[in-house]
Order: structure tokens, then C-alpha cells, then sequence
């Protein structure tokens, strides 16, 4: 079973696709209590770094899921 959504987002590189567990996603939306969270990439395959937008306190690392 497949699952994608798509999210709006602020991003001005060129593009790419990453796939990701999706709960791995819903937990640390779930846990950062805050409406902004910025994800930094690398490229697709390496992890990306989530974190809320305007606070340094939390910083979450999630790897991609490999096809």
C-alpha cells in the first residue's frame, strides 16, 4: 500500500522527491507544539533535520525511506 500527501511549503531550489515513514513525520509534528517547522535537506537520500521555526531547542533527525 501506498501512501503520499503533499504539504505547502516555502522552497526556492531545485526540486526533488524524498520519501519518508510518514508516522516518523506525524510524531514530531505531533511533539513540537508549534505551526511553523523548518525541514533542512541535504539531497533525497540523506537524513533531513526538522526543527520549529524560531526556537533551537528541539532538533529532530528522520532518515528516508530507500526504495
Amino acid at each position: 500500500m501506498d501512501f503520499s500527501d503533499e504539504i505547502p511549503v516555502e522552497y526556492n531550489q531545485e526540486a526533488f522527491e524524498a520519501a519518508f515513514n510518514p508516522q516518523y513525520i506525524i510524531d514530531v509534528l505531533k511533539n513540537l507544539g508549534t505551526d511553523k517547522v523548518s525541514f533542512s535537506f541535504v539531497n533525497a537520500s540523506q537524513p533531513v533535520l526538522i526543527e520549529p521555526v524560531g526556537e533551537s531547542t528541539f532538533k529532530y533527525v528522520i532518515m528516508p525511506v530507500r526504495a
